[in-house]
């Protein structure tokens, strides 16, 4: 009885063990195959890669008509992206929806559907494709600073100096094959003295002239950040005579000589705390420095290059002078306006950073005839998002 009793148990603490190790997934466990997890219908998998929008197909629609009350304005540059399918790529440069006010996340412009833009080549409607540029994209954007160096700008040099680096980290990392330069400014610019020590240069060759006899030198575009931030630490606020300044010049300057990249977008960085010399000022009439009209210069720069603006609000007294804001916003290049008057500013923090990162890679099967031709590009959401833009070029 008593055998047969030891038994019972032994059988029984075999079965609870068998159990056990069943429940722990331990060895002597049965294990049923177990189904890869699958992602939700709902939810694409985060390592498929999206897709651009659209298709090269002609649309066989009508071009649409003039966008008379432009919301947004942006710039462009173009280039042949594949000569053997006769590919032409826009690089569209971010914007935002309200450029006259202070920067901020509120203001920038909303993500844009494929549908909402449209691409004409001479008087017929491409089919397009349509890509918001990511992280791995490598798209190539110049960035120049147009800066003030006179003596009140002290403290905006230094929220230069402090933030340059961490700006440009921000736009790299945001998909932007990024070169950032320099051209600054008092009544001159791109002037450097005789026997100068800065690494800065003067593209043109110019020795200080008697009306600014302050060098005032630019810095080529090159994606050495740490030779650039140097060439900034080095610039010292000093003299600056009267109130306004060249800033027109300047900016005219930089957009002429700087030796942009093809397909590059093309954004300056405007910083200065006063109005413009204009050739209306007559103040400044010796060459290369004399100034032209802001509409001639606007009419330049306006679609090829997009302008922001960190400067005063102030309206501006002296005879034949401009306010900088006029560059910015849907009537100007499409860039920020970010009304400043003293004091630090950080360039990470102002909003300027979310707009230059928005941007967009269109690309259309164009014409390759080697001829010079229109290509309008207009904005239209539906939804007061609208604008457009025609750039010449030949391919």
């Amino acid at each position: 009885m008593e055998k047969i009793f030891s038994k019972g148990v032994r059988y029984v603490l075999a079965i609870l063990l068998i159990v056990i190790l069943a429940a722990c997934g331990g060895e002597g466990a049965v294990k049923q195959p177990q189904p890869d997890p699958q992602p939700s219908p709902e939810e694409p998998s985060p390592e498929e890669p999206s897709e651009p929008a659209g298709t090269y197909d002609d649309p066989g629609t009508p071009p649409p008509a003039p966008i008379t009350e432009p919301t947004v304005m942006t710039s462009a540059s173009l280039m042949v992206s594949d000569e053997t399918e006769g590919l032409v790529t826009l690089n569209v440069a971010g914007f935002s929806v309200d450029g006259s006010a202070a920067l901020s996340t509120e203001n920038l412009a909303a993500t844009l559907e494929a549908e909402d833009f449209t691409v004409v080549e001479g008087e017929v409607v491409q089919g397009i494709v349509v890509k918001e540029i990511e992280s791995d994209d490598e798209v190539p954007a110049d960035i120049a600073f147009v800066i003030d160096t006179t003596g009140t700008m002290k403290d905006a040099l230094s929220s230069v100096q402090e933030g340059i680096i961490d700006f440009a980290s921000t736009l790299a990392s945001s998909g932007l094959d990024v070169r950032l330069g320099a051209v600054t400014f008092g009544d001159a610019f791109d002037t450097l003295g005789e026997e100068s020590r800065s690494s800065g240069i003067s593209i043109s060759g110019e020795v200080p002239p008697g009306f600014d006899d302050d060098e005032r030198p630019s810095f080529a575009l090159t994606d050495d950040l740490f030779r650039f931030q140097a060439f900034i630490a080095e610039q010292v606020p000093i003299d600056g005579r009267d109130t306004p300044e060249n800033v027109l010049g300047a900016l005219a300057f930089a957009h002429d000589k700087l030796e942009w990249r093809e397909g590059a977008q093309r954004i300056v960085v405007v910083v200065t705390d006063t109005c413009s010399h204009t050739e209306e000022s007559r103040k400044i009439t010796e060459e290369p420095w004399a100034p032209g009209s802001v509409e001639d210069v606007l009419s330049e720069v306006r679609t090829s290059a997009t302008v922001h603006v960190i400067g005063s609000r102030r309206k501006c007294r002296n005879f034949g002078t401009a306010n900088m804001s006029v560059f910015t916003g849907a009537e100007g290049t499409g860039g920020m306006f970010y009304p400043w008057e003293s004091g630090d500013f950080d360039l990470s923090q102002i909003g300027l950073t979310q707009t230059v990162t928005n941007n967009y890679l269109i690309t259309y099967r164009g014409e390759l005839n080697g001829q010079e031709k229109d290509v309008r590009l207009v904005i239209d959401n539906g939804e007061g998002v609208q604008g457009e833009l025609t750039l010449k070029a030949t391919y």
